[in-house]
């Protein structure tokens, strides 16, 4: 068993085992997995998606590389998820889109639910279906010339740094480690890991970028308050990512920053599986450091250039 193979074989272990204890969603879901049997095709479950508003939805099954999303019911509404219930890995991990319709547009998300309330023959009926429009959905990718291939996290940053000029916040991709990120994105070559510090210093670019930053982010307690989880630094991100307040916890005077730097932020989170890895966010200017005791900084873009 190659690399790649047990990459696989341990992830797809992960993710049905947190469906084990519901029934029918297990069976509807390990139902289309194997139905499926398309060892190039990525499943996701528990996938939070973000909708209009502060709200998100959380999908039992997503495929991110077609952009396809299964959700199971079970004579109930899945309610919708504020801020207050959500962790802020979740928001990391969550993937943005305004409308869940039935179309072929591959920058909308094609949603099916299958329904269990009915009988054994129905449901199965269902899964076929779902099946059948993931396979339809991935001929329409290869027809376009998008190859469907689920890349172990090595593979895929070694693909990014051959065929990418860029990053994006849309591509869906989490680096497991810094040096990953400084090794894929900004053209060093460390063998070893880099300790979690927060700030790295990088080599003068020609967009202006002046540092990389990968801040772990804060989140709220039960009276709402935003709480330190990096040694009392407050990173407090918005719902739409396009803001960043820093301060400390003790309300200390912060180290002075020129109004107008630029960072790009790869923020650290952990998946549903459990696993930590860093998240492009965004490229943020400081906007806002007229407080001495906070610093705000801006997204001015969602995009990065790859230095080779």
């Amino acid at each position: 068993m190659n690399k790649n193979e047990s990459y696989k074989r341990d992830y797809i272990k992960k993710i049905f085992a947190r469906t084990n204890k519901k029934d029918y969603e297990n069976y509807v879901l390990s139902g289309i997995w194997h139905k499926l049997d398309n060892l190039n095709l990525k499943p996701v479950t528990q996938q939070y998606i973000k909708c209009r508003g502060d709200k998100y939805y959380l999908m039992d099954m997503y495929f991110p590389q077609i952009n396809f999303a299964v959700e199971v019911n079970e004579g109930y509404h899945k309610r919708q998820l504020s801020q207050d219930n959500l962790r802020m890995d979740d928001i990391l991990q969550a993937i943005e889109d305004d409308n869940f319709i039935d179309s072929s547009i591959n920058s909308k998300i094609l949603f099916f639910k299958v329904d269990v309330t009915t009988n054994l023959e129905a449901i199965n009926s269902k899964i076929n279906e779902v099946v059948k429009n993931i396979r339809d959905r991935i001929k329409d990718f290869e027809d376009q010339g998008i190859k469907i291939e689920w890349l172990s996290p090595e593979e895929e940053y070694k693909k990014v740094k051959e065929t990418h000029d860029k990053i994006f916040v849309e591509d869906y991709i989490t680096f497991k480690t810094i040096k990953d990120v400084l090794n894929t994105i900004f053209g060093n070559d460390y063998l070893n890991y880099m300790k979690s510090y927060s700030f790295f210093d990088i080599e003068e670019r020609d967009d202006g970028i002046d540092m990389f930053s990968a801040p772990k982010l804060s989140i709220k307690n039960s009276n709402g308050e935003f709480i330190s989880l990096a040694a009392g630094w407050i990173n407090e991100l918005s719902m739409d990512w396009n803001e960043l307040i820093e301060s400390k916890d003790n309300y200390s005077v912060l180290p002075y920053v020129t109004k107008g730097f630029k960072r790009a932020i790869f923020a650290k989170y952990k998946n549903n599986l459990g696993i930590s890895g860093y998240r492009f966010l965004g490229v943020y200017k400081l906007t806002d450091n007229s407080d001495p005791t906070k610093r705000i900084y801006t997204r001015v873009s969602k995009e990065l250039k790859i230095i080779k």
